[in-house]
């Protein structure tokens, strides 16, 4: 997911961003949750 070009975040079928993982997290609450319990997830 962190190499991706262009990351697009959903919600209840809205666009709600569109960046990469590093603009991603820093600026759509909604998309640095996910990544954050995805990537603790992985790491266990």
């Amino acid at each position: 997911m962190t190499a991706a070009d262009r990351i697009v975040v959903m919600d209840a079928g809205h666009v709600r961003a569109v960046g990469t993982h590093r603009e991603l997290v820093s600026s759509e609450p909604l998309y640095a949750e996910l990544a954050a319990t995805q990537f603790l997830s992985a790491a266990d």
